[in-house]
């Protein structure tokens, strides 16, 4: 599992299959994740991680 918002994290995501991009990432790193979490700002990768708990 990988999240990522910049240009540098899309060679993590393009090797996690449970690819994350938050909501306010770049559009090449939403493009590169498989799925997408809300916003930084708004705690999108706790929400994910607290939902797989």
């Amino acid at each position: 599992m990988a999240f990522g918002d910049q240009l540098n994290d899309i060679e993590m995501l393009d090797r996690a299959y449970y690819s994350f991009a938050v909501a306010n990432a770049r559009d090449e790193v939403r493009k590169a994740a498989r799925f997408q979490a809300d916003s930084n700002v708004n705690d999108g990768v706790l929400k994910i991680l607290k939902q797989l708990l």
